[in-house]
């Protein structure tokens, strides 16, 4: 099947594409991002939303009309869970176009970012590149700086998050000219993509990078902005047992897109990541989650199961350090960075300990008890 829908795109020029927005409670600002995907300059095929708030129909009925006399065709349907990794699963079901861009609902584009990440799957004869990361840039596209720059009543409505991307950019541009601060945020903080993960794929064989290949090549693509060969995103589909906000979905995703291509940053494919305000989880839940859903996907995909555990158990270690460092750094002396990992730890080792199907019905349980515990005031 696969074979089949390379066939058909080389047997075709110019590659039609969708956009897949998981979304819930949110409805200002996917209408932002609506308006930038339709002032594309290579309009989608598809725009899909799936919408896990209790106001799915009428937010359709409310989107309908900007698509109207577009030629796009708008889904827009309820989640089947309250859950980003099923949402996108569920949004990826309906996709009929070459390539899936998979968004955040506040994922904001450019007006020339298609045709950008479009241009490189063309010129890919070989179809080695599996997926894009798009670039992430700290300005607003021109729709978006409109419609949320307007006044300060816009500009308040639809809040961006503290310590966002564009929180503290300066101070964060100046560190950045220093290597010692760049190993000391990677190595020991660990903020950086790759260090939130552990690889499972020791034997199997993975694309590497030619010589004349004009790539940078990544290991993992982010959730807000990755654009994806969909054939390779429908067979590896995100991780169906993680709940709510799903943190590493997109890094376990797109690590086994990379097994059926190379995974490449798309530099002038840009967006804006607008990190709106409001998190549905708390800090501790979030970094928490972060660490046990590692452990399910090495129990999920791991071909060496004791050398990926080992390695785990090193990455637990390091996260408990960073995260202890930047709750001390940032003055949250309640440490709850440093507490979702080590409450982490015996929900990750209790995954390991049972069978993959045991392990995937207790884990949505354990998540479902993490979750429902009352916000910090």
């Amino acid at each position: 099947m696969e074979n089949e829908a390379l066939a058909e795109v080389q047997s075709s020029g110019a590659l039609s594409w969708s956009a897949c927005i998981p979304t819930l409670n949110r409805f200002d600002v996917l209408q932002v991002n609506l308006r930038c995907l339709l002032a594309q300059s290579r309009l989608p095929k598809q725009v899909i939303i799936v919408d896990a708030s209790q106001d799915a129909e009428q937010h359709r009925a409310a989107l309908q009309p900007l698509f109207s006399g577009t030629g796009v065709e708008f889904i827009l349907e309820p989640a089947s869970a309250r859950s980003s990794a099923v949402q996108r699963n569920q949004a990826l079901s309906h996709v009929t176009a070459d390539i899936v861009l998979l968004l955040d609902d506040d994922s904001l584009l450019f007006p020339d970012c298609a045709e950008k990440f479009l241009a490189t799957f063309e010129a890919d004869h070989e179809q080695r590149v599996a997926g894009l990361a798009l670039q992430n840039v700290s300005e607003l596209p021109p729709i978006a700086a409109a419609l949320l720059g307007g006044s300060d009543q816009d500009a308040s409505a639809i809040e961006q998050k503290k310590g966002g991307s564009t929180a503290n950019k300066s101070r964060l541009a100046f560190l950045e000219k220093y290597r010692l601060w760049r190993f000391f945020r990677k190595e020991v903080l660990m903020q950086a993509m790759d260090r939130m993960f552990v690889p499972y794929d020791s034997r199997r064989p993975r694309p590497s990078l030619q010589p004349s290949d004009n790539l940078i090549k990544v290991r993992h693509l982010p959730g807000y902005g990755m654009a994806v060969r969909t054939h390779i995103a429908q067979r590896e589909q995100f991780n169906p047992f993680l709940l709510a906000y799903c943190p590493c979905e997109d890094l376990d995703a797109s690590y086994r897109y990379g097994r059926h291509g190379i995974c490449a940053f798309s530099p002038d494919a840009r967006l804006m990541h607008y990190e709106v305000e409001g998190s549905r989880i708390t800090r501790m839940q979030a970094t928490s989650l972060g660490v046990s859903n590692v452990a399910l996907f090495i129990h999920t995909n791991s071909d060496s199961p004791t050398k990926h555990r080992a390695a785990f158990a090193v990455f637990a270690l390091r996260r408990l350090v960073g995260e202890t460092l930047k709750d001390f750094l940032s003055k949250r002396f309640d440490f709850p960075q440093a507490k979702g990992v080590m409450a982490a730890i015996p929900r990750s080792y209790g995954i390991f300990r049972r069978p993959l199907p045991d392990a995937q019905r207790w884990y949505q349980e354990q998540q479902l008890e993490l979750l429902q515990k009352k916000k910090a005031a």
